[in-house]
């Protein structure tokens, strides 16, 4: 990979022309109509009991989903839910419209976990993964974009991926044990030897 700025930003530009038709063509419309009628039907299953709009939220930007649900709370809740399966969870962090201001009640909740131990994809076109992963019971749309170790994470944030350094340059995180600061200190470093200025960086993200 190339050391300088110009190499850097071509390298994410790139990232960008292969990842913008993903996120505004016709599968990801198909994959949001999915996402309302799954949560509708999980909401009507599991969702009305004490719930509602006004709970203490750390995130109040976070919004609400298309029930009034404090998705501040959701994601509370999901985090439990990937405890109670046997994660032992490091770092949960809210990526895209959620934290960039361009959220609608009906808008999904695209999150990037950090896990101890990964769920493998194998099986049933990854369904058991898939599970291990899902928000059922909670049922708001929470969707894990990307769900790495420790390790994995560091990797792809030192090779500029673009979703690593989305959830740097724009993510929340609403759960950490510490490990973001870590994360935070190896990409000071690597602003530093790259000399990485932070406007262009964050224009080109905040589209995704």
């Amino acid at each position: 990979m190339g050391s300088s700025q110009t190499a850097i930003l071509e390298r994410i530009e790139k990232q960008l022309r292969n990842r913008i038709p993903m996120k505004y063509g016709w599968k990801k419309k198909v994959k949001s109509v999915f996402w309302k009628v799954y949560t509708t039907i999980c909401y009507e299953i599991y969702g009305r009991p004490n719930w509602n709009a006004g709970t203490k939220n750390q995130n109040p930007d976070l919004g609400v989903d298309q029930f009034g649900r404090d998705v501040a709370e959701g994601m509370l809740r999901y985090i439990k839910l990937l405890k109670k399966r046997g994660f032992q969870v490091h770092t949960v962090v809210v990526l895209g419209s959620r934290v960039k201001g361009r959220w609608k009640p009906e808008s999904d909740v695209d999150v990037t976990v950090i896990l101890n131990t990964v769920p493998k994809e194998n099986g049933l076109l990854g369904l058991k993964r898939w599970l291990l992963l899902s928000d059922r019971h909670v049922c708001m749309g929470i969707e894990p974009s990307g769900c790495y170790t420790k390790r994995e994470f560091l990797h792809l944030l030192e090779n500029f991926n673009l979703m690593a350094l989305d959830a740097v340059y724009y993510g929340r995180v609403v759960y950490d044990d510490g490990f973001w600061v870590e994360v935070k200190r190896r990409f000071k470093e690597m602003k530093r030897k790259y000399k990485l200025q932070k406007i262009p960086l964050k224009e080109m993200l905040f589209i995704i």
